[in-house]
């Protein structure tokens, strides 16, 4: 998985898990392991990661997103599907394609 994929599915993650969505145990608490606010510690790990760090870190983060997405009962080939959609519908932006001037008609 590309390096821009997983910051991105990890930075959209954090956006729309939060705590009170969560699912609980009959105690009450979260599941070990898969609190959002892990996914935003492994996300600051890996943004702040050296080059050769950097993958295990990543992984870090891909291990969190799993677990989110079992905890919520997404597949992780549904996850695939969204990012793949995402993707098409960014190809400009991915391709480093931006536009720099409109004219205007008289």
């Amino acid at each position: 998985m590309p390096v821009s994929l997983a910051w991105t599915m990890a930075v959209k993650a954090v956006q729309t898990v939060s705590p009170m969505t969560c699912s609980t145990s009959a105690q009450g608490k979260s599941p070990p392991g898969v609190e959002p606010s892990r996914l935003v510690e492994e996300a600051r790990e890996a943004r702040a990661a050296a080059d050769e760090q950097l993958a295990s870190e990543l992984a870090d983060v891909l291990e969190v997103l799993r677990a989110l997405a079992k905890t919520h009962g997404v597949k992780w080939e549904y996850i695939e599907l969204q990012a793949r959609r995402k993707g098409t519908e960014r190809l400009g932006s991915d391709r480093r394609i931006f536009l720099e001037h409109v004219d205007q008609a008289p």
